[in-house]
């Protein structure tokens, strides 16, 4: 072959390259455009739902709040009928506004829960960060919720260790994360069995809140799922447990805000164990 046609021939792939090039560039360049108005596409639908999202979680809250506000005084003026201070009652009269003093704290406690929930999902409300010493707040839910385990046929044991050091955390938020697990394991334990809560301080510089209940149990199958917004327990559907499946997402949020640990060991029929373990402030 001539030298003019090898020359004539790479003058060839050379152009043939080129057009290729200009082709891809031309073709990247509409992928470019196209991706540019896709991802300005995605942006606005993310800002809308942004949107959508703070607006219900702005509805959730004004609704609560405007159903929380008529309860507080149904739930005042039930606590004076049944201290006598209103006259005394008959013994049926007295089963009646006891039960329904009951019913209005456990809608009270489900409206709170919503709101908190709400609030930690917008980081909003009183997130406060203090010295706080956790027997305090032990022997205060301790307090509030004995009345309802020995109302429920339980017993119920307190305890916590000497010199429980102090943690770094926001009070009104630890004061729910606790109560609600107690009013958790009260509510899935039946008549007879007991509840312990317990805190001490361990070894590796963590204060340990340990809530054990002789209760139904959970479904190791369930466990993954138990911590996931409105999810309930089958168990919860089938015998009539009130609740709104938003308990163990809170308290998974407020253990995650104190940077701590939350385990569970559970079986059914036998009792759940969850231990919530919160660094000390000499520990962080």
């Amino acid at each position: 072959m001539a030298i003019s046609e090898l020359k004539g021939n790479k003058i060839n792939d050379i152009d043939h390259y080129k057009d290729a090039l200009a082709k891809a560039g031309k073709e990247l360049s509409i992928m470019k455009v196209e991706l540019e108005e896709k991802t300005r596409a995605l942006s606005d639908i993310n800002e809308e739902l942004k949107s959508l999202d703070k607006m219900k979680n702005e509805f959730i809250q004004n609704i609560s709040r405007e159903l929380r506000t008529p309860l507080t005084p149904v739930i005042g003026y039930l606590e004076l009928f049944l201290s006598n201070d209103l006259g005394d009652l008959s013994g049926t009269q007295k089963e009646i506004m006891s039960d329904m003093h009951q019913c209005s704290k456990k809608l009270a406690f489900n409206i709170d829960t919503l709101l908190h929930m709400v609030a930690l999902q917008d980081e909003v409300g009183d997130t406060s960060f203090e010295e706080i010493q956790l027997d305090s707040i032990v022997e205060y839910v301790a307090q509030y919720t004995r009345e309802d385990a020995e109302c429920c046929g339980l017993e119920f044991e307190v305890s916590y260790g000497d010199g429980l050091e102090p943690i770094w955390g926001v009070k009104g938020m630890l004061t729910l994360m606790i109560n609600h697990l107690v009013k958790n394991a009260i509510k899935f334990t039946p008549k007879g069995g007991k509840i312990l809560l317990s805190a001490k301080l361990n070894q590796d510089g963590f204060i340990d809140i340990v809530i054990k209940d002789s209760g139904m149990g959970i479904d190791s199958k369930k466990m993954v799922e138990i911590f996931e917004p409105f999810f309930r327990l089958d168990i919860v559907a089938t015998r009539g447990f009130e609740g709104i499946g938003l308990g163990l997402a809170l308290v998974k949020k407020i253990v995650s805000m104190h940077q701590g640990q939350i385990s569970i060991e559970s079986s059914e029929n036998v009792g759940t164990l969850i231990k919530i373990s919160l660094p000390v402030i000499t520990n962080m």
